[in-house]
């Protein structure tokens, strides 16, 4: 939800960072929930976010490791950090 207020709003402070732990890709080949879908620009468009981070376990049970594709192509400044299975 936090992705989804960012990409339609633009508040009036500077993020210093942003950390996303594995967040599902809502929409089309991925979770298809339309209420939560990021406008296409939103990566390219995020002037006020200074570093962005995403987190993401590879076995993860409940958001497949997959969608981090997503998210790897909308935000490709992001510092991608993968959790390693034990």
């Amino acid at each position: 939800m936090l992705l989804k207020y960012l990409s339609e709003e633009e508040p009036n402070i500077l993020i210093s960072a942003l950390f996303l732990i594995s967040i599902p890709h809502w929409g089309k080949n991925g979770w298809d929930v339309e209420d939560f879908e990021m406008r296409k620009s939103f990566g390219t468009e995020q002037n006020h976010i200074n570093k962005v981070y995403l987190y993401h376990s590879e076995n993860d049970t409940i958001v497949p490791f997959e969608h981090l594709n997503f998210y790897k192509s909308a935000l490709p400044h992001a510092t991608i950090r993968i959790l390693k299975r034990n």
